[in-house]
């Protein structure tokens, strides 16, 4: 018999429709949990690396967009106590151009 065969597993199958079918022995990622290294193993741990990663990302993003929104608000809030008449023209004529397009529906 082949020293890639495992008893009662998929390797064989695998091994001959892939160059790497199965893994034998333990891995560095299934040592540390004490579970031997499958494929289903393998794209779990890779799944939830990529999710942890994505998640790093996303909260980066939030932390960034929130911060800007911020300091807008705050340049808004700045700009309207220094130029009140202008903020009302400036609002006056945004609400009256979006009466005008919803009006056209």
């Amino acid at each position: 018999m082949s020293e890639n065969y495992t008893e009662g597993g998929a390797g064989p199958s695998l091994a001959a429709h892939s160059k790497d079918g199965s893994i034998r022995g333990q891995t560095p990622a299934s040592e540390a949990i004490g579970q031997p290294a499958t494929p289903s193993n393998m794209a779990r741990d890779a799944v939830s690396n990529a999710a942890a990663s994505a998640n790093g990302v996303l909260g980066q993003a939030r932390d960034m967009v929130s911060e800007r929104g911020g300091q807008a608000a705050d340049q808004l809030g700045q700009f309207v106590r220094e130029q009140p008449v202008l903020a009302l023209m400036v609002t006056g004529i945004l609400c009256l151009t979006l009466g005008v397009f919803l009006g056209r529906r």
